[in-house]
């Protein structure tokens, strides 16, 4: 169990990953930081809690172990809300 003064352990990443999911295209890149992610070559801010979950910057509800389940459970949720998804590209 980590001390309160260190960060939790990263989650394997592959080094690099690409898949297409519901016609998007999902990139994952290993970096020294931290797992890089982008779809549809947009860089996705991704964070990590205590836990080792990973999470999205505009969609940090939902965490999951795989940043690749992640990746598309946020794809799916954009299809099946566009507008919300046209509104959020609109806030920045």
């Amino acid at each position: 169990m980590p001390r309160e003064h260190e960060k939790p352990s990263k989650a394997p990443v592959a080094e690099e990953h690409t898949e297409a999911h519901l016609g998007r295209r999902i990139q994952i890149a290993a970096s020294p930081a931290g797992p890089l992610l982008s779809i549809d070559s947009v860089p996705i801010p991704v964070g990590q809690d205590a836990g080792g979950n990973y999470y999205l910057g505009p969609y940090a509800y939902d965490r999951h172990k795989s940043l690749l389940e992640v990746a598309r459970r946020y794809i799916g949720h954009q299809a099946k809300h566009p507008a919300e998804s046209a509104r959020r590209k609109e806030e920045g």
